[in-house]
């Protein structure tokens, strides 16, 4: 379902557009089911012959229930779910699909996102030779998915009891003889337990908001001869946080193995001996709670060159990348704040293309790329749950190349190259705690 409704440019220089859509249904496989809206807005303005500005939103909220990797089984494990289908592909069997003790359709991996995002655009076209093309953008995200918690150190569930499958095989731990999973036994179990709920589902949220101006100026000195260049600036803020969602019949949930791994010296809550196990209830915060910043700007410039049967262009930049974040859960008010690293990046391009007739060309293209590592793995060694910095990081590299032929003809055309990448200093973090770390 659809409709859109357009102006077009009136005399004295407006348009505007606008567009709505939904779509909603249940989905192939067994209980994913979704529903969606996309929309979008602008306005023009022409000023005059040499300026125009114009507004832009668009977003595409949605929410919808999954059967995501983590739950696919092997060819001989999907022979022997066929029973539960009812004479349906077994392939659009669900392991998670399932009910509580009320009936009430119950999932562990649902997704919901929204990220609209803005921005307000300059065109000026400065002579007939040289323009200006300005923007200036927001986009803010706002979205969790589901995140199974079990607590471990009082019972013999953890976070993985959730999974409707592992490595390939169908999880039993909780399984009806329908094949539904068994929602109503985690209830059962939390009910009984003296220690309140021993399995939960938070939702992981992901909040971002992101800012940004990007610049470009463009000058076509004459027919052989054209520069353009221009500036990039973002800022980016993450948070990360797990939140609880359901107790599943609990009283309460004690985040005992992720709190205990609190220190004292970086969180002065933990020298409470009840810290540790605190009774926690729905909207409170499990596992991890920080925010993430980027700062990233730079510079650029290209230079491009043609005369007669040659064309060659060569280009470049020059960025900083600033990282730096803030963890509200192993780290008290006087810690939060991990230390700030940056990092500058490069990138140097440049290539040629020659026609030697009007059916034959060869070209060459070289570049090298020197870049920031990750925020995740690269700046930081576990950024869900450390400030701990990475104090061997280095910028990841990428040195290409490439030569080629083109021959073209009115009812032929081939093209042979051959090129060479080599990526030098990749990141390569292997998961560990650091959350000990002073």
């Amino acid at each position: 379902m659809a409709v859109t409704v357009s102006s077009g440019m009136n005399k004295k220089g407006w348009a505007f557009n606008l567009s709505l859509s939904k779509v909603w249904g249940d989905g192939y496989y067994q209980g994913t089911e979704f529903e969606g809206y996309n929309w979008f807005f602008n306005v023009a303005k022409r000023i005059n012959d040499n300026h125009q500005l114009s507004f832009t939103a668009l977003g595409a909220p949605q929410w919808h229930n999954q059967r995501n990797s983590a739950n696919g089984l092997t060819i001989a494990q999907w022979q022997k779910v066929k029973d539960y289908m009812g004479g349906e592909s077994e392939y659009r069997y669900n392991p998670v699909y399932g009910f509580d003790k009320s009936g009430a359709r119950k999932t562990s991996n649902r997704n919901v996102y929204n990220k609209p995002q803005f921005s307000l655009n300059h065109q000026w076209q400065i002579t007939d030779k040289q323009s200006l093309s300005s923007a200036l953008y927001c986009s803010i995200g706002r979205g969790y998915g589901f995140s199974g918690q079990g607590n471990k150190l009082n019972s013999a569930y953890s976070n993985s009891s959730w999974y409707g499958a592992s490595y390939g095989a169908l999880n039993t731990t909780f399984r009806h003889e329908d094949g539904t999973f068994a929602y109503d036994k985690i209830q059962e179990i939390n009910e009984a337990s003296e220690e309140g709920s021993y399995l939960i589902m938070s939702k992981s949220k992901n909040y971002h908001t992101w800012v940004g101006l990007i610049s470009n100026y463009n000058n076509k000195i004459n027919d052989q001869l054209e520069v353009s260049g221009g500036i990039d600036f973002r800022w980016y803020k993450g948070t990360h946080t797990n939140e609880i969602v359901d107790l599943y019949n609990g009283d309460y949930y004690m985040d005992q193995e992720n709190r205990g791994k609190v220190k004292a010296y970086n969180n002065s809550k933990a020298n409470d001996p009840n810290f540790k196990s605190e009774k926690l209830h729905v909207g409170d915060v499990v596992y991890r709670d920080y925010d993430g910043f980027t700062v990233n700007g730079g510079v650029f410039a290209q230079v491009e060159y043609s005369l007669d049967r040659l064309n060659a262009y060569v280009s470049g930049s020059v960025s900083n990348t600033t990282y730096w974040r803030r963890d509200r859960f192993y780290y008290d008010e006087s810690h939060e704040k991990s230390e700030t690293v940056d990092f500058w990046g490069y990138t140097v391009k440049g290539g040629l293309n020659y026609n030697f007739d009007d059916y034959n060309n060869a070209f060459f293209n070289v570049g090298y790329i020197s870049r920031a590592p990750f925020f995740s793995g690269g700046a930081f060694l576990t950024s869900n749950v450390s400030n701990a910095t990475n104090p061997d990081a280095v910028n990841e590299k990428c040195f290409s190349a490439e030569v080629g032929y083109g021959f073209h003809w009115s009812f032929f055309e081939a093209k042979v190259n051959a090129y060479y990448t080599k990526w030098m200093d990749q990141t390569m973090a292997k998961s560990n705690d650091y959350t000990t770390a002073e």
